[in-house]
């Protein structure tokens, strides 16, 4: 990725017509170059006992491209639903898949991905009433 970052950007640039990069996709790419990179800045650590030290990298922290990033972020979001919110009782979990050419609407249009997650929760909310009753 690395390698490849400026060349995407130069044929983004000249050889697709009227299409660009929004900013927040070019930050999550260049948080991901970016990402683990000593020289972006980093946490030294030294063990009290053996005195062996170490250099961590900082993160990007990104929830696009990173898959580090985002897989820690994952997991540390599953442990605070479990642990906080989610009571202990069997749950079921449901999937809206939807087809690609709506996806970019409903990323930009914050009106219509919230009318979107109302229709789903209110099919899911009468499918829950109707296998209580029967």
């Amino acid at each position: 990725m690395r390698e490849h970052l400026r060349t995407l950007y130069a044929a983004v640039e000249h050889g697709f017509e009227g299409a660009n990069l929004p900013a927040f996709v070019r930050a999550d790419l260049e948080g991901y170059v970016a990402c683990g990179a000593l020289n972006r800045g980093f946490a030294h650590l030294q063990c009290e006992d053996c005195e062996r030290s170490l250099l961590v990298a900082f993160s990007c922290g990104s929830r696009g491209f990173c898959p580090s990033c985002l897989g820690r972020r994952m997991c540390q979001g599953t442990v605070n639903m479990l642990t906080y919110v989610l009571p202990a009782v069997p749950l079921r979990q449901w999937v809206l898949t939807l087809p690609f050419e709506l996806r970019a609407a409903l990323a930009y249009e914050r009106n219509l991905m919230g009318a979107v997650a109302r229709i789903f929760a209110d099919s899911v909310m009468r499918r829950a009433r109707r296998s209580r009753v029967g």
